[in-house]
C-alpha cells in the first residue's frame, strides 16, 4: 500500500482561463434586409384594405 498518496494534480484553470478560440471566424454580418422588410410604403400595396378593414371591423362591433 503507497502511504505517499501523490497530491491531486491542480485543476485545470489553463483550460478554464484559455482565451477565446481564434480558430473560429468571426460571424458573418448579418444579411441585408432587402426584400424581407418591406419599406413603410409597400406596407400600403400590402395591405390594400387597411381602412376598409378597420371600418369593417368597427361596423361589425
Amino acid at each position: 500500500m503507497n502511504q505517499e498518496i501523490p497530491s491531486p494534480p491542480p485543476p485545470p484553470a489553463q483550460r478554464k482561463a484559455r482565451p477565446a478560440p481564434a480558430a473560429l471566424p468571426p460571424p458573418p454580418p448579418p444579411p441585408p434586409q432587402k426584400g424581407k422588410i418591406p419599406p413603410p410604403q409597400n406596407l400600403s400595396n400590402y395591405f390594400p384594405d387597411d381602412d376598409d378593414s378597420d371600418d369593417m371591423q368597427f361596423d361589425e362591433d
